[in-house]
Order: C-alpha cells, then sequence, then structure tokens
C-alpha cells in the first residue's frame, strides 16, 4: 500500500527503512543509506535529502518521482574525508514507499562486482521530528 506523507512547511526529519523491490523484507543495501532523511518543505516544494553511507560503494542513486520517471539528485554534498554524500531531490510528493534505483561496485574476493538494484524506502512518519 503506498501512502502520501503530508507534512507542513519547515524541516523535518523522518526515519527511513529499506526494503527489496518486491518484499517487505529488509535489503542489504540499508547498511550504505542512512536511517532518517531530511524534508525540506517550502511554498509547497518538497525537498527530500538522503544520506548515502558509503560513497565509494554507491556509485549512482535515484529516485521515482510521480510521473514514474527515475530521476537524479538537485544537489549532492560528498565528505570524502568520511566517505559520505548527501543527496537531494525535489518532488512534487513525497509517498511510503518510494521507489529508488541503486549503482554500486564492490571488491570481492579480488575482483570487482557492477550492481543496479531496485529498492523500496518506506518513512515511519511516527518519527517525524
Amino acid at each position: 500500500m503506498i501512502n502520501e506523507i503530508h507534512i507542513g512547511e519547515g524541516t523535518h526529519k523522518i526515519g527511513v527503512r529499506t526494503h527489496k523491490m518486491t518484499t517487505i523484507e529488509p535489503s542489504a543495501m540499508a547498511d550504505y543509506l542512512g536511517e532518517t532523511a531530511s524534508i525540506a518543505i517550502k511554498d509547497d516544494k518538497i525537498q527530500l535529502t538522503l544520506t548515502i553511507t558509503d560513497h565509494k560503494t554507491i556509485t549512482g542513486f535515484q529516485v521515482e518521482n510521480q510521473a514514474g520517471e527515475l530521476i537524479e539528485a538537485t544537489d549532492k554534498q560528498v565528505n570524502v574525508e568520511a566517505n559520505k554524500r548527501e543527496e537531494t531531490f525535489k518532488l512534487e510528493h513525497l509517498k511510503s514507499p518510494l521507489n529508488v534505483q541503486v549503482q554500486y561496485v564492490v571488491e570481492h574476493a579480488g575482483r570487482k562486482i557492477e550492481g543496479d538494484e531496485g529498492l523500496r524506502l518506506s518513512f515511519n512518519e511516527k518519527d517525524l521530528a
């Protein structure tokens, strides 16, 4: 079930859970994404900021907009020293779950493995601050 989240103007923090695309089972990608997101609302415009906790591994990240298209972040803030990045997306509505697409590169047994995986992010309105 998809819920639209309605929040008043201002900047808010909200809990985020990462699920596999077709089930409610947690995704291993949760290890690479922050557990909270920032939502800034001004003049009915929504900016969703997500934290990627492993900048080197997560090479690409897109979210689905209202038209069902995957969009890139409008702003990226990278902290190379901490290996983190914040990506901000402009949305017309915030829904939960939100479909996302993640590209990654990991080294395993001496070789690079590249992947492109669909996920869903669930936002917990009870965690809204």
